[in-house]
């Protein structure tokens, strides 16, 4: 658009001075045969003539040089001015930045390397312009700046994304990546561009929050005691199982200690407590490493093993356990007996829900107590018309009481 302007006002002056020579050369030569027929004083006439017409070419080559050269000179001093401007607000931008950012050519060397990046590779601003990744960082980071640089240029990449480097002051930083290339307006590439961002301790709060939350989980769904899964993480879990399409099989065994409450009257709570570990463990050691064991609370515990371990291998763990506990717990140089009783229900065979399950198992090992405890016992129909009739009869009792009162 410019060059255009100046054609057009370049074959305007042009134009102009063309006429006037010419208009100047006619009316010259018949003012001055109007004056003399002498051949020799036109000649002085035509001497003085040119003197005049290159000093008035000269005067009117001097005001329009000196509009042209002081109008280009304004502007080259005005986009000087704005230029030298932009540059400072770009220096002051980069430099007052607490994130690293990098420039460098195609030659893979370091054009602009401002203050964030100098405080955090430990390497000054003077030293690392000119020089390449490989020249300033360790050979592994300077490998990761090489390999993301290859891919930006190769596929013409804008990427961010995390990395973890070491910088060559020894210390290891993890940072939030900007990386792209730098396009003139017709799209060459002409350099690449870095912005690291360190997120190091939002990283390690991030770790601590996810440690901590862990933690917080781990003591929500186990029992402080044993450390095995607590009542909460037996209702999660039977809630997952009983939702899983297809449907998976699997067995309950609740489990409640036979006169686990004597103990615990007669030694002490603490004594109690080293009884509940230690039978805990021989749960472990019984069953599969993948069984679920579970304290539900107080001496009752809960057991569940996927449909791959049949019926029989289900009873032959338990009578192992059975057996075991003929033998006694030594605590303090002090032996008691424990024993067991289980019920156990299956499902889906005997309940569509962990509620009813729960509730069909536990049936089934008050069932197992009356046969004399220290035995398991599996749930069927008539437990539940048992359940209630002793419910019924329970409560009729203590309305009957109640009423006498």
């Amino acid at each position: 658009m410019k060059d255009s302007q100046s054609f057009r006002n370049a074959f305007q002056i042009s134009l102009l001075y063309l006429l006037f020579g010419m208009i100047w050369i006619y009316f010259s030569d018949m003012w001055t045969g109007s004056f003399t027929n002498d051949s020799h004083q036109i000649l002085i006439w035509q001497t003085y003539k040119g003197f005049f017409f290159i000093g008035v070419t000269a005067i009117l080559l001097y005001l329009v040089s000196y509009r042209v050269l002081h109008d280009r000179y304004t502007e080259n001093k005005t986009v000087q001015t704005h230029l030298e401007q932009q540059n400072a607000l770009l220096s002051s931008l980069v430099n007052s930045s607490p994130d690293a950012i990098v420039i460098k050519g195609l030659d893979r060397r370091y054009i602009v390397f401002n203050k964030g990046a100098s405080e955090f590779s430990g390497v000054e601003t003077d030293k690392a312009l000119g020089k390449t990744a490989d020249e300033i960082f360790p050979p592994q980071t300077a490998k990761i700046i090489n390999t993301i640089d290859d891919g930006l240029i190769k596929d013409d990449l804008f990427i961010e994304h995390e990395e973890t480097m070491q910088m060559p002051n020894g210390k290891t930083y993890i940072y939030w990546v900007t990386k792209g290339l730098l396009k003139t307006q017709n799209g060459t590439i002409f350099g690449i561009y870095g912005i690291y961002r360190d997120i190091t301790s939002m990283k390690h709060n991030e770790q601590i929050i996810i440690d901590e939350k862990e933690r917080f989980d781990d003591m929500a769904h186990h029992d402080p005691l044993t450390g095995l899964p607590n009542r909460l993480s037996l209702i999660e879990t039977l809630h997952r199982k009983a939702n899983r399409i297809p449907t998976v099989p699997f067995v309950l065994m609740f489990l409640d200690l036979d006169g686990f409450k004597e103990i615990n009257d007669s030694f002490g709570h603490r004594f109690g407590d080293q009884v509940l570990i230690l039978f805990s463990k021989l749960l472990q050691d019984i069953f599969p490493k993948e069984t679920l064991i579970i304290r539900t609370g107080g001496d009752e515990f809960v057991i569940i093993v996927e449909s791959k371990i049949d019926q029989h291998t289900v009873q032959m763990h338990l009578n192992r356990l059975i057996r075991t506990l003929n033998d006694p717990f030594t605590i303090d140089q002090i032996e008691v007996y424990i024993t067991a009783s289980i019920g156990i229900s299956l499902y889906p065979s005997d309940a569509s829900n962990h509620e009813e399950l729960l509730q069909k198992a536990d049936a089934a090992m008050y069932k197992a107590k009356s046969f004399g405890r220290n035995t398991y016992n599996f749930y069927n129909d008539g437990l539940t018309q048992e359940v209630l009739e002793r419910t019924t009869l329970a409560s009729n009792l203590k309305n009957a009481i109640s009423n006498r009162d």
